[in-house]
């Protein structure tokens, strides 16, 4: 009731107490671990699971916080291998098969995402958010009018869903449907408008906020949105990501890099950060053979 009633404290003090009383007892572990999770503490978390794991290996819903509390960590790989368990336990489990899908999207592993996503969407055809990140997958393979025909059917599941729009402007505006990408963007725009105005401490609208600005071509307010993000929360790494893209197309190169800089040393997987530095250094390694060409 504690956990539920969202006492973090003082859950993490019953369930020490539960622990004291018979240390092997696997739920009271795993519920240890959920209120850390809660409380921002992933690492106590992660070893709370790994004690319940030890004692049950055999609960699925410990390996699945597990996997939570490792993204939340930035491990990628090993979240992976625990919704791999989750499934091995619970071949039907949506959850898991779409957690697992978004991170191998994140790692720019697009064919072994749609793989996941599909089982996701085959279990739980309602689920916006899987057709929205296969849409995406797609769209980073290039198969943009694919890609469409996710995003649509994402926008009728939950036509609230920012990505989605975000998404399809992106695979419209590659297919030279530059009119109807715009339209996507805004519609994408005003959901994430009333998103920051209902609640302006809300990061993640203000990371979506800034990835539709970006689409639109309106780099300064993007980075503005991106600035916001990271004022909330200075260790989200697609902020930081984001905050890079947008002083590059500024031709603030150096400030660029030391963006992208940043969201690497908070998350080493994040490949468009990745991406985005190589293409800062390619152009300043451009920039010096032409000088010493002069």
């Amino acid at each position: 009731n504690l956990y539920k009633a969202g006492s973090y404290d003082d859950a993490v003090k019953a369930y020490d107490k539960a622990i004291e009383i018979n240390p092997n007892n696997p739920e009271a572990w795993g519920n240890k671990g959920a209120a850390l999770y809660g409380l921002g503490r992933y690492n106590d978390a992660i070893n709370a699971f790994d004690k319940a794991i030890e004692i049950n290996p055999k609960y699925a819903a410990t390996w699945y916080n597990k996997g939570l509390a490792l993204t939340a960590e930035d491990k990628y790989d090993d979240a992976i291998q625990s919704y791999d368990k989750v499934i091995e336990l619970n071949p039907n489990d949506a959850k898991a098969w779409y957690n697992k899908g978004t991170l191998l999207l994140d790692l720019s592993k697009y064919n072994e995402s749609i793989v996941c996503l599909n089982n996701t969407i085959a279990i739980d055809p309602k689920m916006a958010e899987a057709w929205s990140n296969e849409g995406f997958a797609l769209t980073y393979l290039g198969r943009y009018n694919e890609s469409l025909e996710f995003y649509d059917r994402a926008t009728e599941l939950d036509s609230k869903l920012p990505d989605s729009w975000i998404g399809k402007g992106i695979a419209l505006g590659k297919l030279g449907k530059h009119n109807d990408s715009s339209e996507a963007y805004n519609n994408a725009m005003e959901i994430t408008s009333r998103m920051t105005e209902a609640d302006p401490k809300n990061e993640h609208a203000w990371l979506a906020n800034g990835d539709v600005l970006y689409g639109l071509g309106r780099y300064n307010e993007s980075l503005q949105s991106y600035g916001k993000a990271i004022g909330l929360n200075p260790n989200d790494a697609d902020a930081w990501r984001g905050k890079g893209e947008n002083l590059a197309k500024l031709g603030r190169y150096n400030d660029s890099l030391a963006s992208y800089d940043k969201a690497i040393s908070l998350n080493p997987q994040n490949a468009k950060a990745w991406n985005g530095k190589s293409e800062i250094l390619e152009l300043f390694h451009c920039d010096a053979k032409a000088k010493a060409a002069r």
